[in-house]
């Protein structure tokens, strides 16, 4: 990463749920215009109404990839910010060739009035993001992310909880993995 004024450099954003209160917040992800080397996967991006999804202002959109996410909250002919001006999410996909596998469906939460992101059964998150070796080769087709690449074996393959991921068929998008055994049950070494 690199100060404001340089902007983030090989980046991963991953396994995370964003959900703002209706008529609150900004986008889900915000990608200043120096920024670059930027891979988002696997997240829920829900704007509370006022704001796109995604906001990406790079100059570098080239090495912005983004997949396997899911997104709601806004009319779909808004959802992307770039350069002060909206877009369709499907305007974003043809200008970029991004989010081939992300979607736009509301996250079926099990309570987000108390508070609870985690998913239901119905979810069209659940085993839904990316498998490992297809981040991997998100992260790969970056130039200059070798040291990204390098991070990513090291990388703790469980959700929020510390519960491991995937649970299911695959790993479940966003920051809570539906029906996932705690690491405890695992680790017979303490």
């Amino acid at each position: 990463t690199g100060t404001f004024g340089q902007g983030s450099k090989r980046v991963l954003i991953t396994g995370n749920t964003l959900c703002y209160a209706p008529l609150q917040g900004r986008s889900g992800f915000n990608v200043q215009t120096t920024t670059e080397k930027v891979v988002i996967t696997g997240n829920i991006f829900v704007s509370g109404g006022s704001r796109g999804n995604i906001e990406v202002n790079s100059d570098h959109l080239a090495s912005v990839v983004t997949d396997y996410n899911l997104y709601w909250g806004v009319d779909e002919q808004v959802m992307v910010e770039r350069k002060d001006n909206t877009m369709s999410f499907q305007a974003w996909r043809e200008l970029t060739g991004n989010d081939a596998h992300s979607m736009r469906a509301g996250p079926l939460f099990a309570d987000t009035a108390n508070h609870d992101f985690s998913l239901t059964d119905a979810s069209p998150a659940v085993d839904a993001a990316a498998p490992f070796d297809s981040v991997r080769a998100m992260v790969a087709r970056l130039e200059g992310t070798d040291w990204l690449l390098g991070r990513l074996d090291s990388l703790r393959q469980e959700d929020l909880n510390r519960n491991r991921r995937p649970a299911g068929a695959g790993a479940d998008i966003g920051a809570i993995e539906l029906g996932a055994d705690p690491q405890s049950l695992y680790d017979f070494n303490r």
